[in-house]
């Protein structure tokens, strides 16, 4: 199996939100990342935060790109210990994921037809968003949990999974309530 190219602006955006924060914040560094990848595409800084990447594609819709965990920030660590037990799974949302959800309606009072997108704890807070919001998502190796309540809201996201080892998306089987996963080898 391979990634079909239409998918491909999704996995560069998961790309961007890490560099993003790795950079420090710097948006001109970050546009000449984007630069590399997507002509026409645009990083929108006054959108964007530690936690979330804004790309505008050259239609003037926009992709929300969710950050995956970097093990040396500790508040990434304990979100993902939440993932792992099931709190993004609990009737009350834990406080990243009322922040993915702030962060969320601010950019859509901007961006009408906006997609979502992340790699590991932000792939979980893309598809969490998605499905309260009714959006679309594609995520890469999403953290999940075999713990928590199964989630009945309609589930737009397609889920990529790679054979690679990710703390928070070890658990294949606890993808139960996706409908589009799609294995793709790791090529590094």
């Amino acid at each position: 199996d391979s990634m079909p190219r239409e998918d491909m602006e999704y996995a560069i955006a998961s790309q961007i939100a890490y560099d993003y924060y790795d950079n420090g914040n710097d948006a001109e560094q970050t546009q000449r990342a984007l630069d590399n990848y997507l002509e026409g595409y645009t990083f929108d800084p006054e959108n964007s935060y530690n936690d979330a990447s804004t790309i505008v594609r050259p239609d003037g819709s926009a992709i929300l790109a969710y950050r995956g965990t970097r093990p040396t920030n500790p508040i990434d660590l304990v979100v993902d210990a939440g993932i792992l037990i099931g709190t993004h799974r609990s009737p009350i949302p834990a406080p990243s994921f009322i922040q993915a959800q702030n962060h969320y309606n601010q950019v859509k009072n901007i961006y009408n037809k906006l997609d979502l997108t992340g790699h590991s704890r932000g792939g979980t807070w893309a598809n969490y968003i998605a499905r309260e919001n009714g959006e679309r998502a594609v995520v890469f190796n999403p953290g999940e949990t075999p713990f928590g309540l199964n989630i009945s809201k309609p589930n737009n996201t397609r889920v990529y999974r790679t054979n690679t080892f990710d703390l928070v998306s070890i658990s294949t089987h606890a993808y139960k309530d996706y409908k589009d996963i799609r294995i793709i080898p790791q090529t590094d």
